[in-house]
C-alpha cells in the first residue's frame, strides 16, 4: 500500500458511548506503567527530562497541535477535539524541547525523540464540540513502540472497585503537563509541568457559559492557567500500587480559556474506562493485551 493509499484509509472511528464498569478488583491497562526517573520540580517550572516519559507531542507537518499520553505499545490517549477528520497527524514520543534535536540538561542527554505515523483515529461517539462533553479520543500508531528511558506508558485504570472510585472522586489536585504558555513561558517549546486544583463546577459554568457534563471536572491554578498547548495532555497523580509508586492518569485537558486565564475543563477518565478498554481490546494486537488475567488484585492508594 502506498503512503497516499494509507493516508486515505485512516478512518476516524466513532466508538459508541461506554457503560460503567465495576470489577472485583482494580485493573491497569498496562502492567509496566507509570514509572519515571525524573526529579521533583517546583510548580510551573520546566519539567525534568524524564518526569513525563509518556507525554506525546501531536503535530501536523511539524506544527504542534495538542498533547497526549502513551498508554501502551500501540495507543496514545488525547482529547477528541484534537483529532483531525482527515487523519493528517503524527505522534512524537520522547519529546522535551521541540526546538532541539537532542534534549540535554547539564550533562544528561536523552535519546532523540521519535515520530510515529497514525493508522487509526478513534473519537467518542457522544463528543459534543459545543460543551466538550465526552472529549476523549485515541490514536493507534502504525508501528509498535519500544519502551526506553524517555518513552514509557502512563497508568490507566480500565476497571474500578467502589472504594477506588470514591478515592478518585475525592482527589483535589492533579499534576498537569504540556507545551502551553503556562507560568510565563512565552514560546511553549519546552515541556511544562504544574499543579492544578479541582474547583467548583460553577466556576467553569460561568466562564464558558455552559453547565458541566457528568464526565467533566472543573479545575484551576493558584497562579496562571492552562493554555491551548496543554489541550489533550494528561493530569497525573502518584499512587501506591502494592509495593510500588506509579503515576496514574486521571483526566485529560479538554477546554481552556483563549486568554490563558481562569478555570479549565478536564475530561474525567473514570467515566470512560470501558471505552478505553474496548478500543484497545478491539483494535490492539492480541500479544499486547495484558488484562484481565494479569490484573494485580490489590487496592491502590493515592499519595
Amino acid at each position: 500500500m502506498t503512503r497516499r493509499e494509507m493516508k486515505s484509509s485512516i478512518a476516524v472511528v466513532v466508538i459508541i458511548a461506554s457503560f460503567w464498569l465495576q470489577g472485583s478488583h482494580s485493573i491497569l491497562l498496562e502492567n509496566n506503567c507509570g514509572v519515571d526517573s525524573g526529579r521533583v520540580i517546583e510548580n510551573g517550572k520546566n519539567a525534568g527530562l524524564t518526569n513525563n516519559p509518556w507525554i506525546a507531542y501531536l503535530h501536523k507537518r511539524e506544527q504542534f497541535k495538542c498533547a497526549g499520553s502513551l498508554v501502551n505499545h500501540w495507543f496514545v490517549l488525547t482529547a477528541a477535539h484534537c483529532l483531525p477528520d482527515d487523519g493528517d497527524i503524527k505522534v512524537r514520543l520522547g519529546e522535551y524541547n521541540s526546538k532541539t534535536k537532542v534534549d540535554c540538561v547539564e550533562h544528561t542527554c536523552l535519546k532523540p525523540a521519535q515520530d510515529y505515523d497514525v493508522d487509526m483515529i478513534f473519537k467518542h461517539s457522544s463528543f459534543d464540540a459545543n460543551n466538550h462533553a465526552n472529549d476523549i479520543g485515541m490514536l493507534r500508531l502504525e508501528k509498535r513502540v519500544e519502551y526506553q528511558t524517555n518513552i514509557l506508558p502512563v497508568c490507566i485504570f480500565v476497571s474500578f472497585t467502589e472504594s477506588l472510585k470514591k478515592s478518585l472522586d475525592a482527589v483535589l489536585w492533579f499534576k498537569a503537563s504540556g507545551w502551553g504558555n503556562s507560568a510565563g513561558d512565552t514560546n511553549g517549546t519546552v515541556l511544562q509541568e504544574q499543579d492544578i486544583l479541582r474547583h467548583k463546577s460553577t466556576a467553569c459554568s460561568e466562564l464558558f457559559g455552559k453547565d458541566l457534563a457528568s464526565d467533566q471536572i472543573c479545575a484551576s491554578m493558584d497562579n496562571g492557567a492552562l493554555c491551548d498547548g496543554d489541550s489533550g495532555g494528561p493530569h497525573i497523580r502518584v499512587m501506591r500500587y502494592g509495593q510500588e509508586f506509579r503515576r496514574v492518569q486521571l483526566a485529560i485537558t479538554s477546554r481552556t480559556n483563549a486568554e490563558c486565564k481562569g478555570s479549565t475543563i478536564l475530561t474525567d477518565l473514570s467515566s470512560h474506562a470501558d471505552w478505553i478498554k474496548r478500543v484497545v481490546h478491539r483494535f490492539g494486537p492480541l500479544a499486547d493485551k495484558q488484562w484481565p488475567d494479569n490484573g494485580v488484585k490489590i487496592e491502590p492508594t493515592f499519595v
